[in-house]
């Protein structure tokens, strides 16, 4: 979790560290496939295992087994559940846990006029970015990894009187009471109302159900026109998504142990191994995507060297802790420095020849991996 998450968390333990997890829990939630063998290469003892998915293309969001281990599969949507039965998984082990928020009635007011949007998105389109330039009577400001990044909740959202956006966001201003056009880089089906709702909700409100995508001229035009309209059918939208997604209903269905009983769950050799290399992997690439972006000039420029002895680190412990549970023998050091020698031979690949800086930094590299 990175820091601006873990700032918001106040009062909630975070632990991402491998074999500092606890020995038991009542309910355990596995994010992403190997989440499960990484943090838990032991055996751990718990009440309630669940598997929670939050993508039907994403192939880190399928889950590690299909038996009974898990009590019980969560997923963000229906489009997602019709995946994992695709996948094998029984379609009565599956509950739908969307994307939800609480729901305060009492605290918003809906607006009545259109002056102030704001545009979420983390990839933009071209076309949303060039709307303050066609209309300047409204005020446009913008949310995102590209231009600001700001945790959003009702209180922020409901400054505005209408949020162009997709995803999450869309359920968190329609509880602030603000109508939401549905747009980004998938294209979009517009203004939410009773006859788009079931369609776009189904697709997570993701904006794929069509793919429509628009000109700046268009969306502008529809922002403005179809405003009254969708003020019109906010009621209906609301009641939709209160019913659909109040997050204490899901919150106290999780919370249900009235037929779970205390169990241990243990993943195998295989599956500890596998989860070791895509760490490996995940760690690497990150890295090695800094570098080749230059947008890491520290990492460049000082730390290439205690980048690799990071990652032998990492590999060396996470081996240790598996190779008590597998009885392996000890991780052989030549291994490591070839996949060391890969990963650079990819930075070689990938970076500026004629840096001559770069390259320094590489051939000294080289030389430490040769030297190991």
């Amino acid at each position: 979790i990175g820091d601006f998450y873990h700032q918001q968390l106040t009062g909630v333990r975070v632990n991402d560290l491998v074999g500092g997890m606890d020995d038991e829990y009542d309910l355990i939630v596995c994010l992403h496939t190997h989440t499960l063998p990484y943090f838990f290469p032991q055996e751990v003892k718990c009440r309630k295992l669940c598997y929670f998915s939050l993508s039907p293309y994403e192939p880190i969001e399928a889950p590690l087994f299909s038996d009974d281990r898990f009590d019980v599969y969560l997923c963000n949507s229906a489009e997602t559940r019709d995946e994992l039965v695709r996948c094998g998984i029984l379609v009565d082990r599956i509950y739908i846990f969307p994307n939800s928020c609480s729901f305060q009635n009492q605290s918003y007011e809906l607006g009545d006029s259109l002056k102030k949007v704001a545009v979420v998105s983390n990839h933009p389109p071209k076309e949303l970015l060039e709307l303050p330039l066609l209309e300047s009577r409204i005020d446009f400001d913008y949310y995102g990894t590209a231009v600001k990044v700001k945790m959003l909740d009702g209180q922020l959202l409901s400054n505005y009187d209408a949020v162009i956006t997709i995803g999450y966001t869309v359920v968190f201003a329609i509880s602030a009471k603000v109508p939401v056009y549905m747009y980004d880089h998938f294209g979009g089906d517009g203004y939410l109302n009773s006859e788009n709702y079931d369609k776009n909700s189904y697709f997570n409100f993701s904006g794929r159900p069509s793919c429509n995508k628009k000109s700046a001229d268009v969306i502008l035009d529809e922002l403005k026109s179809g405003f009254a309209l969708a003020i019109d059918a906010f009621p209906l939208v609301y009641a939709s998504m209160l019913t659909e997604r109040n997050i204490s209903t899901h919150i106290n269905q999780l919370l249900k142990f009235d037929i779970y009983e205390f169990k241990y769950v243990e993943c195998s050799a295989l599956q500890i191994k596998q989860a070791q290399a895509y760490s490996k992997l995940f760690l690497s690439n990150r890295y090695l995507q800094d570098i080749v972006n230059g947008s890491n000039e520290s990492a460049i420029s000082q730390n290439i060297i205690s980048i690799n002895n990071s990652l032998m680190h990492q590999s060396r412990l996470i081996e240790e802790i598996g190779n008590k549970v597998v009885n392996s023998q000890a991780y052989i050091s030549e291994k490591v420095c070839a996949d060391n020698l890969i990963i650079y031979n990819n930075i070689s690949e990938n970076i500026n020849k004629n840096n001559d800086a770069i390259n320094s930094q590489l051939n000294q590299c080289n030389e430490k991996i040769n030297s190991l």
